[in-house]
Parts: C-alpha cells; structure tokens; sequence
C-alpha cells in the first residue's frame, strides 16, 4: 500500500470518532485486535478483504478508508479558515472561491452526518439482535 501511514491515521480516527474500540471492531469484522493494532501502527499492511471488512464496518468506501481524511481537527480547521476569510472582507462574500469553498463544506459535512446515521443505524440492528437473542434465551429455559 502506497500510504499506510493514511490508512493507520484513518482507522484510528474512525474508531475515535465513533467511540469503538479495537476489540468492538475485531469483532464486528472478525480481524482480530492484535492485526488492528498493528495497522494502526504501521507495523502491518492491510489484505484487501481486510480493508473491505474495515470499510463496510464504517460504512465507507475503500478510497475514503485509504485516501480521505478522517481527522475531526483538519475539518473544522478548514472551516475557521474559510469563515475567518470571510469575516476579515466581507467582499469575499462575493468570490466565487470561498462560495466554492463553504459549498465543498456543506457536503463534507452532509458525508459525514450520512456516514454516521449508517454507523449508528448498524449499530441499533446489533443491539436488536442481541435483545432478540436474550429473549429467545430467556423463553427457552
């Protein structure tokens, strides 16, 4: 992989952001902590089913687990210097720019609500399952 130091500092900050831990993960994607942990710091390269798994986890797509940038400080970095840019002149108002810029925001930040509903969302479908499966458990004594 051409940029695992990315792919280390993604996975890490997908996992800070949702609050999952690496043993959650390992089970959800059935690769075990210790290979989690190695990715995380560099020590090891993902398979591609590894990566696959890993994505389909965040409800992601490969490239974003790879290439995008997950870190919450890069985003709201970016935002303060768009706004800042734009309280210092308020004729950037009417720059074509920094509308492009704040619209490239906005969609950022609509990936990012859409991406966390589908975690949250699988998440509810597995606390479901284990509610079912107590209850089976508990008709069947």
């Amino acid at each position: 992989m051409r940029d695992l130091a990315n792919f280390s500092k993604n996975l890490k900050a997908l996992r800070k952001r949702y609050n999952v831990k690496q043993v959650e993960l390992a089970k959800n994607t059935g690769i075990s902590k210790s290979v989690l942990s190695y990715y995380e710091s560099e020590k090891a390269e993902p398979t591609l089913s590894n990566l696959i798994k890993i994505a389909e986890a965040f409800q992601i797509t490969l490239d974003e687990l790879v290439s995008g940038n997950f870190t919450n400080n890069d985003l709201i970095e970016e935002e303060m210097k768009i706004l800042n840019e734009v309280k210092l002149d308020n004729d950037k108002l009417k720059d074509e720019t920094v509308l492009n810029d704040l619209n490239k925001l906005k969609i950022s930040y609509l990936k990012e609500k859409e991406r966390f509903c589908k975690f949250i969302e699988s998440k509810i479908k597995q606390i479901d399952k284990a509610i079912e499966f107590m209850k089976e458990q508990e008709i069947n004594k």
